[in-house]
Parts: structure tokens; sequence; C-alpha cells
């Protein structure tokens, strides 16, 4: 192999072979904000960098990371909507 590293399945992921479907999307949740603060972490890391591919890549996280906190923001308010709405 060229130097890459293989990725190793870590032993919480074994521990939940079948989980249920809250169990699963609690999961998938998890992952996802964990991606999000890995993001947010890589572009406060490369504050600093310029190049045209650097700056792109953080133009696209940075309207990724806007599209979900509007989201976010949107489901919140659905329950309440909802509420008002009866």
């Amino acid at each position: 192999m060229s130097g890459r590293k293989l990725l190793t399945t870590h032993p919480e992921e074994t521990a939940m072979k079948d989980p249920t479907p809250g169990q699963a999307r609690d999961k998938i949740i998890s992952d996802f904000r964990s991606l999000a603060t890995h993001a947010q972490d890589l572009l406060q890391a490369t504050a600093s960098y310029s190049g045209d591919g650097v700056t792109a890549a953080r133009e696209r996280l940075l309207e990724a990371s806007a599209r979900r906190a509007a989201s976010s923001r949107k489901r919140r308010l659905r329950p309440s909507t909802r509420r008002a709405a009866r």
C-alpha cells in the first residue's frame, strides 16, 4: 500500500450489531454532529491558507454549515408551529 492508513472499526460500532431504528437514528445524528464539528475545526485551521482550491472548499463548507443551521432552526419551529395551528 502506498502509505495509506486502513480504516478500522471502532469497538462501539461492532457492539451495535442489530440496532433498533431509534438507536440507528441516534448514531447517525451523533456522527453527523461530529462531522459538523470537525468541519468547523477544519475551517478555523485553514483560515490563513490561500489558494483557489482551499478557498472553494471553505466556501462550500460554510454554505453547508449555514444550510444545516437553517434546517435545524426549521425543525425546532415545526412542533411549536403545529401546536399553534391547533
